[in-house]
């Protein structure tokens, strides 16, 4: 079974080990929590689950018609399938603690990071994501990101953009939307993968299991903030506060038990140290993942030299973020260069730190900011779409139902 194996993971002697040893300590959880973590390793999610099969033993385009028109209210849900109404009844189900004002709050606080938010995301919590071998099965057994990283990633910058626009995730919005998409998406590439001979259930637990959909929900909200803190970036605390309140819905939305999300920063530690003590270890999928993702820059670069070169340099300094953060133990088993510089990513605090300076005394600029960092987001999700050829409306593609 997946178990407790965080203090073997972190046994080392270099700081970040020690640093991590130290605050797991800090952070204590019960016996309880940790059963209960360890239990949520096994378990899907229902709903969406009896939707999924219904669409792989019925048909996939047919299951997609009826998804569209359940969204979008194009037809009496009396004329949807049982499975369908019970999970779009969840969806329209508003929770009475989900609160608009903080959700826009929180993506005015997003919109300022601009290009240093996809940093974040990319090369700090996904790139960190990777080092857990069990919980990567699901994207190695597909071939989706090992074989296809740019458009993946495209598609999670776009789902990314849409949830954090203002408004997005009220009911029929852009973020509401695809959420549910990216739900069904997960549901049937988990029945599909439970369906075949492939799957360690035993070893791995369910394919993006519920404790898994908590570690990134975790990525997208607490570390994604803790990770632009330490490059010079400045949040209040309710900013903070707002951002967690944020991905908490669209957990809710995306089928995480309401009793497993996380309702404050303190909820986010107690989780984050949950996930870090049944942390697996790197295996031979890591290396091949990590160095996938600090390639995509080239992949998404235009064929020229000089767009290859500038391409090559964005890459270089990606990885160096990565390695100062995650340091070399981890950098080397993710297979991400180490050349004799890349300690001058560290100039990126003061820089940033400078320009926050100037946002909180300069009157207008946090406006200017927002709207540019927004503006930033989709261009550069648009621009990638055009050049992958990523699918942003998250249809199901008929892949997913082979071996099934």
């Amino acid at each position: 079974m997946r178990g407790d194996t965080g203090n073997q993971t972190f046994s080392g002697k270099s700081w970040r080990h020690q640093w991590v040893r130290y605050w797991l300590a800090r952070h204590q959880v019960s016996d309880e929590q940790r059963q209960s973590h360890q239990a949520s390793l096994y378990l899907g999610d229902a709903l969406a689950d009896a939707w999924a099969d219904w669409i792989l033993d019925h048909s996939l385009t047919q299951g997609m018609a009826w998804l569209q028109k359940g969204l979008d209210r194009s037809c009496p849900d009396s004329e949807l399938p049982a499975e369908l109404r019970a999970l779009l009844t969840h969806w329209r189900s508003t929770p009475a603690w989900v609160d608009y004002k903080r959700c826009r709050r929180a993506s005015l606080a997003i919109r300022r990071s601009g290009w240093f938010a996809e940093l974040a995301l990319r090369n700090v919590a996904l790139m960190s994501s990777y080092l857990s071998g069990a919980a990567n099965k699901p994207l190695v057994q597909t071939g989706e990101l090992k074989q296809t990283t740019a458009r993946r990633l495209v598609e999670t910058g776009s789902f990314w953009v849409d949830v954090t626009r203002i408004d997005g995730l009220k009911p029929g919005g852009r973020g509401w939307i695809s959420a549910a998409h990216v739900r069904v998406m997960h549901a049937v590439t988990r029945q599909r993968m439970l369906r075949s001979k492939q799957w360690d259930e035993t070893s791995w637990g369910i394919p993006i299991n519920q404790g898994d959909m908590v570690a990134t929900l975790l990525l997208f909200s607490s570390v994604f903030v803790s990770a632009l803190q330490g490059m010079g970036l400045v949040f209040s605390s309710q900013e903070v506060a707002d951002i967690i309140h944020l991905w908490r819905y669209t957990g809710y939305l995306m089928g995480i038990d309401p009793a497993l999300l996380p309702s404050d920063p303190a909820d986010c530690d107690r989780l984050l140290a949950l996930q870090l003590m049944h942390f697996t270890t790197p295996d031979q999928d890591t290396q091949r993942l990590g160095a996938a993702l600090a390639a995509v820059p080239m992949q998404l670069a235009g064929p020229g030299k000089i767009a290859q070169t500038l391409a090559q340099l964005e890459s270089a300094y990606r990885s160096a973020v990565s390695r100062l953060v995650l340091g070399n133990e981890f950098a080397d088993a993710l297979g991400l260069p180490k050349p004799w510089y890349y300690p001058a990513a560290l100039l990126t605090y003061p820089a940033l730190r400078t320009v926050e300076s100037f946002r909180r005394r300069t009157p207008g600029s946090t406006w200017l900011f927002e709207r540019f960092g927004f503006w930033l987001h989709e261009k550069r999700v648009q621009d990638a779409v055009a050049t992958t050829h990523a699918d942003i409306h998250f249809q199901l593609r008929p892949a997913l139902t082979e071996n099934s």
